[in-house]
């Protein structure tokens, strides 16, 4: 059998992609819906995961809820590893266009890892102090803005 041309596999790819996503979001929204049914007390927060595991441990087996949680866990990890090299990798891009373009030292390869190296950190001190970054905590920053367009200068305007 002859190997897949690169033209084919660029492709595949993306329609290999799309259907593996689908195909396990309809699986876990089925599992959630069959486990928990309708709830009338949902809150915003994550206390759904413990009690779908809760009540996969109690219709099946403990060990199944033991690999759930294990699961939803590496998910969440993931997400984040992923949300974080996108931020990072679009924040190198943007900075070596604009602001560091005639830089010979920095290059967006060892920009990206800075930005991860300082994104971490900061991230993690944000959460376990508690600190809201203003913009989150005040909602109504959010709704301003978009009522009121982006912000012009008066140049912008006409």
């Amino acid at each position: 059998m002859a190997p897949t041309p690169l033209r084919e596999f660029g492709r595949q790819a993306p329609v290999v992609f799309y259907v593996i996503g689908l195909f396990s979001l309809l699986t876990l929204s089925v599992l959630a819906f069959s486990s928990l049914s309708i709830q009338k007390n949902v809150t915003g927060d994550l206390a759904f995961i413990t009690d779908e595991g809760n009540v996969l441990a109690d219709a099946t087996a403990p060990w199944l809820a033991t690999f759930f949680f294990a699961a939803a866990t590496i998910n969440l990890l993931s997400t984040n590893f992923r949300i974080l090299s996108w931020v990072s990798r679009l924040t190198a891009d943007s900075l070596k266009v604009s602001f560091l373009g005639e830089s010979q030292f920095w290059s967006e390869s060892k920009i990206y890892p800075t930005v991860m190296r300082i994104m971490v950190p900061v991230g993690s001190v944000i959460i376990l102090t508690g600190i809201e970054p203003v913009g989150l905590a005040d909602h109504r920053f959010f709704r301003r803005r978009v009522r009121e367009g982006p912000l012009l200068d008066d140049a912008h305007r006409a």
